[in-house]
Parts: structure tokens; sequence; C-alpha cells
């Protein structure tokens, strides 16, 4: 049984192209404005770093807690229904 083979402007490559970019863009324009927008916000050098940090956890963490979650409710109610 052949598996049916898919260019890389299909479909399903596209969707998962742009499911990746959504999920990472806050997390990279964060890294590029974080430093500058602290500081515009008035928050102090030694607090800037640690907060900044923080913030980053924080979204790292929300990235795993949305995969498991998105992910068990992708298996129990499939794929296509969730999306």
């Amino acid at each position: 049984m052949q598996q049916k083979q898919y260019s890389v402007f299909s479909l399903p490559v596209i969707v998962g192209a742009l499911g990746f970019f959504v999920d990472i863009y806050d997390l990279l324009l964060f890294n590029i404005v974080r430093i500058k927008s602290l500081h515009e916000l008035h928050v102090p050098d030694n607090v800037a770093k640690e907060f900044g940090e923080n913030v980053i956890s924080w979204q790292m963490l929300g990235l795993v807690i949305g995969g498991i979650a998105w992910g068990i409710m992708g298996d129990k109610k499939g794929r296509k229904s969730v999306l």
C-alpha cells in the first residue's frame, strides 16, 4: 500500500507551517523587543532582566500546557474537529 505523497506547497504542509509560525511568533517577537520595551516602561535594569526571564519561562510553560491540552483534545475529538 502506497502512502500519499505531499509536495512542499500542499495544504497540510502549509497549515502545519502556519501553526508553527503562530506558535513561535510571540516568543521571537518578545525576545527581540524585551529589553527596549521594559526600559520604556521604566523598569530598572536589575528587575528587567529577571522579569524578562520570568516572562519567557511563563511563555514556555504555556506552550507545554497548551501542547498537552490540545494534544489530548485532538486525540479524543479528532484533529480536524479541534482545529
